[in-house]
């Protein structure tokens, strides 16, 4: 139970945390550099959770992710094997599509899944709100680093190249960093206030990983693909997938990870002007 241990650290730092007495901790910096703090703290104690939990801590992840892409690789690829244009590209298409969508939907899905935890520690230590979707979005970053590391490794192992637009991914990766962050953010507080909204947040997870093209390439629709261009989730995830199989990244899938960020982050700050008045009342 990550949240029940970091909850126990904080309060063990409760004097260090609070907010209260004015001072440099009441300028928008020192929130900023408070929430930080936190969140640092937080994935710190993430990492050295699941290090402590398992042997290979983090590395586990990412040879779940391996033991995943052999096995759907390999019964897809024999399945479809008429209907792929080539192996070569299916492999590296599922690597990419499942990395991005582990750090996306995992930072929201583990924020969302840990508000219960979460409302337990909010009545004892005065955590900022924000920094709590910050410090799982650290962890998952590890994580994500940790895959790229070894899809790249992949590449040039087997492809003895490495097609990657570094400019591309680093802007992808600021702009799905801010998507994921902000709608962690708002799915947290909701689920602050409704108990049960978790179980919808992950079951409409499912639904989306189903209708979007991660284990099978976006050419199987044929001429229903404008499905995938009304697929949200489709462009967010190639904000990253794109540049890391070597693409251009469309101009319409910019748009609409930026209009998604927007979006997002201003129903956070009415969430959050509404969580500050009445968090009491929810915990």
């Amino acid at each position: 139970m990550v949240g029940a241990s970091f909850g126990r650290r904080l309060l063990s730092l409760r004097p260090a945390l609070s907010t209260g007495g004015g001072g440099w901790v009441s300028s928008g910096a020192g929130r900023l550099i408070r929430v930080l703090r936190v969140a640092v703290f937080g994935a710190l104690i993430d990492v050295r959770r699941a290090f402590t939990d398992r042997r290979l801590g983090t590395f586990s992840s990412t040879l779940g992710l391996v033991a995943l892409v052999a096995l759907v690789g390999t019964l897809f690829g024999t399945i479809l094997k008429r209907d792929l244009e080539s192996y070569s590209t299916y492999i590296p298409w599922l690597g990419s599509g499942l990395i991005v969508w582990m750090f996306f939907v995992g930072t929201i899905g583990d924020t969302c899944g840990r508000a219960v935890l979460w409302g337990r520690v909010l009545r004892h230590a005065q955590v900022p709100l924000p920094a709590v979707p910050l410090a799982i979005l650290f962890g998952k970053g590890v994580v994500l680093a940790q895959n790229m590391a070894l899809l790249g490794l992949g590449y040039l192992v087997l492809l003895q190249e490495m097609p990657v637009r570094p400019l591309s991914l680093a802007l992808g990766f600021v702009v799905l960093a801010i998507d994921a962050y902000a709608l962690a953010l708002v799915g947290f507080l909701l689920c602050l206030r409704f108990r049960s909204l978790s179980h919808a947040i992950s079951w409409a997870t499912q639904v989306g990983f189903l209708l979007t093209p991660l284990l099978w390439p976006e050419y199987f629709l044929g001429r229903f693909q404008y499905l995938n261009d009304l697929n949200p989730l489709y462009h967010l995830i190639m904000l990253m997938r794109a540049p890391l199989l070597g693409r251009e990244t469309a101009p319409v899938t910019w748009m609409i990870g930026i209009a998604v960020a927007l979006i997002a982050v201003g129903a956070a700050r009415l969430l959050l002007r509404w969580a500050r008045r009445d968090l009491s009342y929810w915990l």
